[in-house]
């Protein structure tokens, strides 16, 4: 089993815009804050970062450090802290080492619990042999009283019905148990997953085509303590828009506690002109209603450059009802969007675009706002200096002065091949009509 998740390159033909509300065109200032290096500093970080009270970034890389299974490392967990002069400077938490009592490329970012100890997951390594290289763990990070962090291995999957490649985020409930996500498991389709606070495993839920498959981003609660989340593909093949090209075009799903387990429900299908594809994961408003976005979609004809969408819950208790926010045009306004969104108080969306180097697609970051008549107003923030496209995939980080963090996965340092990536930050300016 090959470990690294698959990376998206969609092949886009042309497609119409469809357009909500006014198109608005701002520019934030964009600064790298930390370039990775390879080897001790790390290289290549597939997910976002998260803060602590402080102030100060966490995150993953896939490769860097040092270890035996290759050249390029195992990966790293990092800090980055801020001084008063602006710069940051990385501590690097953990290398991982890979064989069997360690983890292998972390692509999964991390989640804090309520002592202040990180939990994330690594596709590889670890003691499961019916994968190559290892089939993944979950493990946690404790900082020490004396400096330092220790890493405890927290479960190691065996690619059985437990899954394997975990890739998605993992999320704590208020007991300290944790859920998330893999590929891999009884149909090779994917699984959810608890890990309870006491070591106990649980495959909550196993993924069959028809109900999805591939579900790369983790879940999210809601205030009732059902888990939602998307699947990249299956779901429903039918149709003539081209869904039968991914084994259906993705869904949004739904599990619900019970006394009998967790029960599974689809709340969306997807069938392409609407979207196709989740990659990201999914955020809530204060309403309950659900946001993401969709890899491809968006235009009458396969494939499109992928939308952002709502989905809101309807009175019958039935499929949500889809509302499409805003469809990529693959010109300025970027395209192909991969990542998870942030959203503030005010239901405010944001999010990122990893743009194409063919046909040409620039990265871009974006704001989606309520309007007040109602609609949406969506907003192009700055076109990303990424390097080459595809790399920026990573969701943003938004803190309470409305600065964003984020990654890039190449670019940066010409030490790796195709650049070692970098940390950058978004700083907001007073948008600018046309």
């Amino acid at each position: 089993m090959k470990n690294k998740s698959p990376r998206i390159f969609a092949m886009t033909l042309m497609g119409l815009a469809m357009t909500f509300a006014t198109t608005v065109f701002a520019v934030d200032t964009q600064t790298t804050i930390y370039n990775f290096q390879n080897k001790a500093t790390g290289a290549n970080p597939e997910s976002g970062v998260i803060a602590d009270a402080a102030g100060n970034l966490y995150g993953t890389t896939t490769l860097g450090g040092s270890c035996t299974l290759t050249k390029q490392g195992c990966g790293i967990v990092f800090e980055l802290s801020p001084s008063s002069s602006g710069r940051w400077t990385e501590t690097v938490l953990h290398t991982f080492t890979a064989g069997t009592t360690d983890g292998y490329q972390p692509q999964a970012g991390l989640a804090f619990d309520s002592s202040g100890n990180l939990y994330g997951t690594t596709a590889g390594g670890g003691t499961g042999t019916a994968c190559s290289e290892g089939c993944g763990t979950i493990y946690e990070l404790q900082p020490q009283s004396g400096g330092g962090w220790l890493e405890t291995i927290l479960y190691n999957f065996t690619n059985g019905s437990d899954g394997a490649s975990p890739t998605g985020n993992l999320v704590l409930d208020a007991d300290g148990n944790i859920y998330g996500t893999t590929l891999g498991g009884s149909n090779s389709d994917g699984t959810v997953f608890e890990l309870t606070s006491t070591g106990t495993f649980t495959t909550i839920f196993t993924f069959a085509t028809g109900q999805g498959r591939w579900p790369q981003s983790g879940v999210i609660f809601d205030s009732a303590g059902n888990l939602y989340g998307t699947t990249m593909i299956g779901g429903d093949v039918s149709g003539t828009w081209g869904c039968a090209n991914f084994s259906g075009c993705g869904v949004v799903f739904k599990l619900t506690p019970s006394s009998t387990g967790w029960r599974y429900s689809q709340i969306y299908v997807f069938h392409g002109p609407g979207g196709a594809r989740p990659f990201g994961g999914l955020v809530f408003d204060a309403a309950g209603n659900l946001y993401g976005t969709t890899l491809n979609g968006g235009t009458s004809t396969y494939p499109g450059f992928g939308t952002v969408f709502e989905l809101s819950p309807t009175t019958t208790g039935g499929p949500w009802k889809e509302t499409l926010l805003h469809a990529f045009t693959g010109g300025s306004d970027g395209g192909y969007p991969q990542a998870t969104l942030a959203i503030d108080s005010a239901g405010t969306l944001f999010g990122i675009t990893p743009g194409a180097k063919t046909p040409s697609v620039p990265s871009t970051a974006f704001r989606l706002s309520p309007a007040s008549g109602g609609g949406w107003q969506f907003q192009v923030l700055t076109t990303l200096s990424a390097g080459s496209g595809f790399f920026v995939t990573a969701p943003p980080y938004r803190n309470a002065a409305g600065d964003m963090f984020s990654t890039s996965y190449g670019s940066g340092s010409t030490l790796c091949n195709g650049g070692c990536g970098f940390v950058y930050e978004l700083s907001p300016v007073t948008a600018s009509r046309r």
